[in-house]
């Protein structure tokens, strides 16, 4: 057993209790056998993994120890009032959540309404900030444990989810969002598609690059840790592009790799001493994603680059050139395949290589014009996130407007077919 201190970009570690990882169902059955007996304990889990072998697996693991188990399959996304009528039934009775980010998001916030009679009130007031900060005491009664299905959002440890409210797509975060255990095995992503592995493996890479490259100032023992990871991943994405080429499926160890860095890149071992918000390509993925309804790595994977060429040209605000450099090095030197020098160009290449497409779905409306479209995405990003607030770093609509003018340049393709969601 492992454990990792989940955090979205932490300043300092908090205390609050950590996550306890486990390498095996089998491992994890010590966390299950004191779960209380008595009472019910509630199994939520994903539609796309219903009656898949690791719901079984884990089913045995509770039935082994006496449980009564409710089960719960997940076929859509829920709002908030659906939730607070879920969350009645629920109590403090242990939840149990396997499936993608979508299911263990659910399952978080599921627990945080029941927990706390003014959580709903919170997060349903209606503000501009797409950023919601729970109060430092709040936390959960009955225990919570979730399978990952998927991989590279590192939900599993992390202290944040994501919940629609008023149309919009909001970031909730506090210590009481983090669960207690989490199961990384094999089992688990059998059904995982490998093109969903692959990106996978560079949402976690973006992740702990966009942290280490907006971070103004060097971390020792924090930057050496992003490049041993990042390097690592570099590395597992060759992996599962090797598999894929040769029509073999992507082996499991190099999945349970990538799940446990993906966790990792959560952690105050990486992300004490930054800033909160170093992070700049979320926010402005967030509202990419909603305005065109894709996926939010296929946003991040459009985004990227346009941030990562104003970075280069030397737009501090956005990050350090210089460590943006010297990341782009080691992921260069760590690539089976030639990409170039230039961090931007570089990683479009990789993505291109590694077949993660970034192609948005084509507007229904093809009388708009895209300079049109960026400039609401840019209107709805700086109101949600900028305009005084510290996630964009004071970047005008302007500037905003030219950057998903770039994303939506380089990956518009009418002839797109989308990845089925998983997450």
């Amino acid at each position: 057993m492992s454990t990792v201190t989940a955090s979205p970009s932490a300043g300092a570690v908090t205390g609050a209790p950590e996550t306890a990882v486990y390498a095996s169902l089998h491992a994890w059955a010590c966390w299950v056998r004191d779960l209380p007996s008595s009472g019910r304990t509630h199994l939520l889990v994903d539609e796309a993994v219903s009656g898949a072998p690791i719901e079984r697996h884990v089913r045995q693991v509770l039935d082994g120890h006496g449980l009564r188990v409710t089960r719960h399959v997940v076929d859509s996304p829920a709002g908030l009032a659906e939730l607070r009528q879920e969350s009645d039934v629920i109590g403090d009775d242990p939840m149990i959540a396997v499936g993608g980010g979508r299911v263990i998001d659910r399952a978080k916030l599921l627990t945080l309404l029941s927990a706390d009679a003014h959580a709903e009130k919170r997060l349903s007031t209606a503000h501009r900030c797409g950023f919601i900060v729970l109060p430092g005491g709040t936390r959960r009664r009955g225990a919570l444990a979730v399978v990952p299905t998927t991989l590279g959002t590192g939900a599993e440890v992390s202290r944040s989810a994501c919940i629609q409210v008023h149309g919009r797509k909001r970031l909730v975060f506090g210590d009481g969002l983090r669960p207690d255990s989490a199961v990384h095995t094999p089992a688990a992503t059998d059904t995982l598609p490998d093109d969903l592995v692959a990106e996978g493996v560079l949402e976690a890479l973006l992740r702990l690059a966009s942290c280490y490259v907006g971070s103004l100032t060097d971390l020792p023992r924090q930057d050496a840790l992003v490049r041993e990871h990042a390097q690592r991943l570099v590395e597992l994405g060759d992996r599962v592009l090797a598999a894929r080429v040769a029509g073999r499926r992507t082996p499991g160890e190099v999945r349970t790799d990538a799940a446990r860095i993906s966790a990792e890149s959560h952690s105050d071992a990486v992300l004490a001493g930054r800033d909160p918000f170093c992070d700049i390509t979320w926010p402005l993925a967030n509202e990419l994603s909603m305005a065109a309804g894709s996926r939010k790595l296929t946003a991040l994977a459009a985004i990227t680059p346009p941030v990562w060429r104003r970075i280069s040209a030397g737009d501090r605000r956005l990050g350090c050139a210089r460590r943006l450099a010297g990341l782009w090095a080691v992921l260069r030197a760590a690539s089976a395949g030639a990409v170039a020098d230039d961090p931007a160009s570089g990683l479009r290449a990789l993505m291109d290589r590694w077949r993660i497409s970034r192609a948005l779905p084509a507007s229904p409306n093809r009388t708009v014009d895209p300079g049109d479209t960026a400039t609401r995405l840019a209107d709805s990003a700086v109101h949600a996130w900028g305009a005084g607030l510290p996630m964009l770093r004071g970047l005008s609509v302007t500037e905003t407007s030219e950057l998903y003018s770039e994303a939506l340049d380089q990956i518009t393709d009418e002839n797109a077919e989308p990845t089925r969601e998983r997450r």
